[in-house]
């Protein structure tokens, strides 16, 4: 798959030959990706709640409920989290940058 998708992107006859095969695989992922942004605000703010609901869930799913905060201020609980957690909150942080900050994303894209 690797190979193909190597010689897809590098061979100009390749692209010319799988036009067809690639159009109909990446129409319904280019649907998907403009619904969120040729319908407005609450289309937008829609998706947005999707996918954080989506996080939220498989976060709580993996890792299970947080420590309260009354608990962790009073000192009865430490904070130790996985490496695991900290890698998974940690890019999902950078994700979140990413599809927000124009930016960064910029910068990460042009290196």
């Amino acid at each position: 798959a690797v190979a193909v998708l190597y010689t897809y992107i590098m061979s100009t006859w390749c692209r010319t030959k799988l036009r067809p095969v690639a159009d109909a695989v990446a129409e319904p992922l280019m649907y998907c990706w403009r619904w969120p942004w040729a319908g407005g605000q609450w289309r937008r703010l829609l998706a947005g709640s999707l996918v954080a609901a989506v996080w939220v869930g498989f976060t709580l799913h993996q890792w299970g409920q947080p420590p309260a905060l009354s608990s962790l201020a009073s000192g009865k609980v430490n904070l130790r989290l996985p490496m695991a957690e900290w890698a998974w909150l940690g890019c999902s942080i950078f994700v979140l940058l990413l599809a927000t900050c124009k930016g960064l994303r910029n910068l990460v894209l042009s290196t």
